[in-house]
């Protein structure tokens, strides 16, 4: 239920004491995290303050965190701060309100964004192409890549990983030293398969070289290992450039990683927005890294979804979280996924619920791999 107050202002008078009983309905941080502030109860539904028309499903997550029905008022941000404080005592955090900010002020990209759309992949066998991306560098996208492919790997799964970042640094994470990189294989110098490594980690890499062109890290070519492994993990650049999208548009699904830092989600719905706008059917699931439990990985993703869903309705999938672990920066310095170096920590844990949720299995249920299936795992290729 959303409300329209074209003066937007609020009376002066409304800033009460009963209006401060209202933040026990509302805690702090799930105020900041909506960006809505508690105005009053009425009729058992809770009314708020808001600055942009919330989604249905925003709407209804803000009623589960709460326990309330409820409703907004459409204010400007001016009176939405000061509201904050005369509930909550003092300004927002910043990091919540300056996301809003961002992204109520970041530009609407054209229909087609003068972007040519690829032709649609078609993928033989029963392999499961999933491109790894994010909107900006240091989100935890490759670290991602190569702990889920090691995770399903674990689990007997044959699995490749691609990277076709021009950073080109999955490698280090899998503490490999490669002959051969998909540039090579893009410029003639080596063919596909024997550019192709097996690591330590059971996962098949097929290495990217560091500061290669764009047109050398597609990874158009990499599409012909399909048959051959059950899933492909494509690490894309970070950012909305065609080459990066055409990436992501290649494979079956396209996983998101994004922060609760605000530049971090902002980012993450300009690419969003680009790859829906070239293929609205396209599967987009988010993960949400760097976060300090579930309800914590929710509020981002709520927040996000809503945001992407002012343009078009479309709406992205929640994949999942990877929670803050000091362990996961160590295991990157030790070249090695934190999966195998870690597997008791909480960012293993919770990579290893993201492996079991793309084989399909259920959160506390591990697939138990053969001798055979351990074997072709290390030696697929």
């Amino acid at each position: 239920m959303v409300e329209s107050d074209s003066r937007n202002k609020v009376m002066e008078g409304n800033t009460t004491s009963a209006q401060r009983s209202h933040a026990a309905a509302l805690s702090r941080r799930t105020a900041e995290a909506f960006g809505v502030v508690p105005f009053k109860m009425e009729d058992g539904v809770l009314r708020c303050l808001c600055t942009w028309n919330m989604s249905p499903e925003a709407l209804h997550q803000l009623k589960n965190e709460c326990g309330h029905d409820v409703s907004t008022l459409l204010v400007a941000k001016e009176t939405w701060d000061s509201a904050f404080v005369a509930v909550y005592g003092s300004k927002p955090e910043g990091q919540d309100s300056d996301l809003i900010e961002a992204v109520s002020q970041a530009p609407r990209l054209g229909k087609t964004f003068g972007l040519d759309v690829p032709s649609a992949p078609v993928h033989g066998g029963n392999t499961k192409f999933l491109a790894i991306t994010g909107g900006k560098g240091g989100v935890g996208k490759t670290t991602l890549t190569a702990n889920l492919a090691a995770a399903l790997a674990g689990q007997g799964f044959r699995v490749a990983a691609v990277d076709g970042d021009t950073l080109a640094n999955l490698h280090v994470l899998f503490g490999s030293r490669p002959r051969h990189t998909l540039a090579d294989v893009n410029l003639g110098k080596c063919g596909l398969h024997e550019a192709l490594e097996n690591t330590s980690s059971g996962v098949c890499l097929l290495a990217g070289k560091p500061g290669a062109s764009e047109s050398n890290c597609s990874v158009e070519k990499a599409l012909d290992l399909r048959g051959r492994f059950d899933y492909v993990f494509i690490d894309t650049a970070a950012g909305a450039s065609q080459a990066t999208l055409d990436q992501a548009l290649t494979a079956d699904e396209a996983w998101l990683v994004l922060t609760p830092d605000p530049a971090s989600v902002l980012d993450a719905y300009v690419v969003a927005t680009s790859l829906l706008e070239l293929n609205q059917d396209i599967v987009l699931r988010c993960v949400v890294n760097e976060v300090t439990d579930a309800t914590h990985a929710k509020l981002v993703f709520a927040k996000f979804n809503t945001f992407l869903g002012l343009d078009n309705g479309a709406r992205a999938q929640f994949a999942g979280y990877v929670r803050s672990d000091s362990v996961a920066a160590g295991a990157s310095r030790e070249r090695v996924p934190f999966v195998l170096a870690h597997p008791k920590s909480n960012s293993a844990q919770d990579v290893r619920n993201l492996a079991r949720k793309i084989a399909g299995l259920p959160a506390d249920q591990e697939r138990s791999p053969g001798l055979v299936e351990r074997l072709r795992s290390l030696f697929a290729a």
